[in-house]
Order: C-alpha cells, then sequence, then structure tokens
C-alpha cells in the first residue's frame, strides 16, 4: 500500500514550542547516497534500521518513522514541528520486518522547502510524533539538510521558485 500525502494544517510553532526543547532522541544522523532509490537521511543507533528516514524516490518526499499501528488501523496523523513550521499529515502502515509509519509530501509542497531551509539551521530541532508511536526529538544536521536539498533538486526549474 503506497502511502498517503497530506498538507500542512497549523500555523508556525512559536521559536519556544515545548516540544522542540529537552534531551534529543538517542541516535546519530546518517546518510546513504542515491544509488538505489535516491539520496536518504536516517535517525537511529549506529548499525541499526534507524527510527525516522527521510528519503524522495520518484517526486514525493517520504516521511517514515519507526512504529506499527495497534490492529484494525492502517492509517494515523504524522505530526512534524520545525521552529517555523508544523504539518499534520496522513501516515499509513507499511508492513516488514522493521514496521513503520509512512506519509509522502510533493516535492513541490511548500512544508519541503520549509524542511530543507530549517535542516541548514544549526542548533535547529525537529519534533516528529503519531498518536501511536512514541515522541521523537531530533537535532537538524548536514546529513539531513544534504538529502532534502537533493530532493529539491529533481524539481523542475519552474517549480523551484
Amino acid at each position: 500500500m503506497a502511502p498517503s500525502t497530506g498538507t500542512p494544517t497549523a500555523p508556525a510553532p512559536s521559536m519556544t514550542d515545548k516540544r522542540l526543547t529537552g534531551e534529543v532522541s538517542s541516535g546519530q544522523w546518517f546518510y546513504k547516497g542515491p544509488e538505489i532509490d535516491g539520496p536518504m537521511a536516517l535517525y537511529g543507533p549506529p548499525q541499526s534500521e534507524g527510527i525516522f528516514y527521510v528519503h524522495c524516490p520518484d517526486n514525493h518526499l517520504l516521511l517514515e518513522v519507526s512504529g506499527e499501528l495497534p490492529d484494525g488501523l492502517n492509517t494515523t496523523t504524522l505530526t512534524v514541528v520545525f521552529p517555523h513550521g508544523e504539518g499534520h499529515f496522513k501516515g499509513m502502515a507499511q508492513e516488514g520486518e522493521a514496521p513503520y509509519i509512512s506519509s509522502a509530501l510533493p516535492l513541490d509542497d511548500p512544508f519541503v522547502a520549509l524542511m530543507a531551509q530549517t535542516a541548514t539551521q544549526p542548533d535547529s530541532r525537529i519534533f516528529i510524533t503519531t498518536p501511536h508511536t512514541a515522541n521523537l526529538l531530533l537535532p537538524t544536521h548536514a546529513h539531513l539538510a544534504k538529502t532534502l536539498t537533493a530532493c529539491l533538486g529533481k524539481l523542475p526549474a519552474a517549480k523551484k521558485g
């Protein structure tokens, strides 16, 4: 089942939004080059499948968080918060060895550009949650910025600006 798209629905959070404060989730950013499905930034413990992924096969940005939905549920809401924006997206359960919840955004969605801009800002943070998974608080990082910039590079010139 393919992930579904959504659009940002909330105003930008405050720069002092409590969701963006506190200890970051355990792990670090890793980068996988574009050999197979395009560039991918993963966050999690070393030598793991990761707990959060950002990549862009085709013309969509996929946001994927490790976790399962309760029996009988196939969809949920994936919330992503940056200092300058907040989005609520439809997340769909994906089965596999390591189950995850996936949401797809068109690359020309303004939230993708906002994420890319924020990812380049040192000391920024990202808060990710669903009603059915643990909250994640992640630092921004060059691997995330590199992935998002490469994804936006797939857009036709007319849609970039």
